[in-house]
């Protein structure tokens, strides 16, 4: 009784995640003259691996006078090391040594220590290791996969983006007689989610819905973020209504996965409400930060500012993403004082600062043309070893493009790519943007900017293919405008009416086939269209279309500007 309350103490301590106690526990125990059996030897290991002190682990587990005397190592002592060693700090040439010492002193591996392998293999994206230990169960005779080793194969294929394999893993789950269960599909609804395959993420949802495993909170929640992080509102919003009719209740984490969807669709007296429903359950950081950061980007600081006073007086303390939240808020509205007095309240509170504290002040600096504090700022940050993302990287080169600086907009980028930081699609959006705002003499440059991004992968949107059109039309370039006019739809980029407006500037000889592409796109002409229109065919020499266009302009309620007057009346009089 007197060894089975020591083991129960250290039980205790260990699964309270209370590792230094356990050791000071087990000497207290040695120097009582208790003496340990295996499984106070197993708490003590699992506590040394928890620990990282795997020398010590190793020589408790190998401990000749312990084995003397009746208790050697069994299967779980070896499980738990091996947890220890591959699971928990990667280190697989270790974990397969203890494999194979285990199998040479004759304790044979167990379920969990096959779930550990794979579970082990998976979490180091060695799926095919991990996939020969599943295919060895399937074939053993003396052991059988379980649904544990399923689900574990299968969130490391959709870990990986394999949702193929994934897939064929659950309907094998199906051959072998094992009922995939709530995790398993969980798993699969993320995974597509997250690859923003919806169709296949709500045909598992069905037919979770229609098996007697009954869908709960994570699979809701996990479909309505996935609906929520590609900008489908409605279908989470939905999706949420059905939740509470079949019975789950939310919690803070799907309570605030629809309050973001409320608010992206504008609906913040419903979000509001929602969030008062939140205060009864202790919303969290992520909860308040959303709020938060709502309201400062629209402006209402006095919303904000009470909703900080809640978190307050909620125990809450600030932490660096609210930081940041205020300090990237004040900037927003224009208050850089405000703004900076946030920021140094974080450098001198007791939370550290992070590359996104940094990044949004250095983002802030450059949007009041402030390049010398954002430069001076960004020195600090590499100072203190906090090294810049692609967001301070790319926030420079804005802020250069921004003040018709390309040349150190590009010096930005060079030191970028030498510290091994890649662009993305925004940073090559401002460079382009930025060779475009400096010249007509800019095109090559810019071309080259252009062909970089795509050979990086990244897919210029409308915009980005916009700015360039014109940069061809402005430098008189139409052949070019319109090949990458071509390229564009070729590329399933979606032009738009300032696409087709830009275009019929450039070439009032096809503006008739253009006027007609654009109402097959469902797009309606504009002023600047009808401005394109009349001034092109004005300077054309073509008074009767110019007219007939400026009267269907007036028909339908544009006022062409006087610019587009002077043009037409220029060309009429040559």
């Amino acid at each position: 009784p007197e060894l089975r309350a020591w083991n129960d103490l250290l039980n205790h301590f260990n699964s309270a995640g209370m590792v230094n106690q356990v050791m000071l526990l087990y000497h207290d125990m040695n120097l009582s003259g208790v003496k340990p059996n295996v499984i106070t030897k197993n708490i003590v290991v699992h506590s040394l691996c928890k620990l990282g002190d795997f020398d010590c682990a190793l020589e408790l587990l190998r401990n000749n006078y312990q084995e003397r005397h009746g208790f050697e190592s069994d299967v779980v002592t070896y499980n738990t090391l091996i947890w220890g060693f591959f699971c928990k700090h990667g280190y697989v040439d270790l974990g397969l040594s203890l494999v194979s010492e285990m199998l040479k002193r004759g304790i044979s591996c167990d379920d969990f220590t096959r779930n550990i392998l794979i579970k082990g293999f998976c979490e180091k994206g060695m799926l095919g290791n991990a996939m020969l230990v599943m295919r060895y169960l399937l074939c053993s005779d003396s052991a059988h996969g379980s649904v544990i080793s399923f689900n574990t194969l299968i969130h490391g294929y959709c870990k990986a983006g394999d949702l193929n394999d994934a897939v064929h893993l659950m309907n094998t789950m199906w051959g072998q007689g094992i009922q995939p269960d709530v995790v398993t599909y969980n798993t699969l609804i993320n995974g597509f989610c997250e690859m923003g395959d919806f169709d296949a993420a709500t045909r598992l949802m069905n037919e979770l819905l229609e098996l007697r495993v009954r869908a709960n909170r994570i699979s809701y929640t996990s479909l309505i973020s996935g609906y929520g992080k590609h900008l489908q509102a409605e279908k989470a919003l939905s999706l949420y209504s059905k939740m509470v009719e079949n019975g789950i209740d939310p919690d803070v984490v799907t309570l605030s996965c629809v309050m973001n969807e409320l608010l992206k669709s504008g609906r913040l007296h419903e979000a509001m409400s929602l969030f008062r429903e939140m205060l009864k359950m202790d919303p969290n950081h992520v909860s308040f930060s959303i709020l938060l950061d709502f309201l400062l980007k629209n402006g209402n600081t006095d919303a904000a500012f009470n909703l900080q006073s809640q978190l307050v007086v909620r125990g809450l303390a600030f932490d660096v993403v609210l930081f940041s939240i205020f300090v990237h808020g004040f900037f927003n509205i224009g208050r850089r004082r405000e703004a900076e007095d946030m920021f140094l309240e974080l450098l001198v509170s007791n939370v550290v600062p992070n590359c996104v504290a940094y990044s949004a002040m250095v983002n802030g600096l450059c949007k009041t043309g402030d390049m010398e504090a954002a430069e001076s700022l960004m020195s600090q940050m590499e100072a203190k070893n906090i090294p810049p993302n692609v967001i301070t990287y790319s926030s420079l080169i804005d802020g250069y493009v921004k003040q018709r600086k390309p040349e150190a907009a590009i010096r930005v980028m060079e030191k970028m790519i030498r510290e091994g930081v890649l662009p993305n699609s925004f940073t090559y959006a401002s460079l382009i943007d930025g060779f475009l705002k400096s010249g007509n003499t800019a095109m090559a440059e810019t071309s080259s900017v252009f062909r970089e991004m795509r050979e990086a992968g990244f897919s210029p949107d409308t915009v980005t293919y916009n700015a360039l059109i014109q940069g061809y039309s402005k430098a008189c370039q139409p052949e070019k405008a319109f090949a990458l006019f071509s390229r564009m739809k070729t590329d399933g980029v979606p032009p738009n009416v300032a696409t087709y407006n830009i275009l019929i500037g450039a070439s009032i000889d096809k503006a008739e086939g253009l006027v007609s592409e654009m109402k097959e796109r469902n797009l309606a002409p504009n002023a600047a269209t009808f401005d394109a229109l009349i001034a092109g065919y004005g300077k054309a020499g073509d008074m009767k279309k110019s007219v007939t266009v400026y009267c269907e302009a007036i028909a339908r309620g544009f006022v062409p500007r006087v610019g587009t007057y002077n043009a037409a009346m220029n060309g009429f009089s040559k």
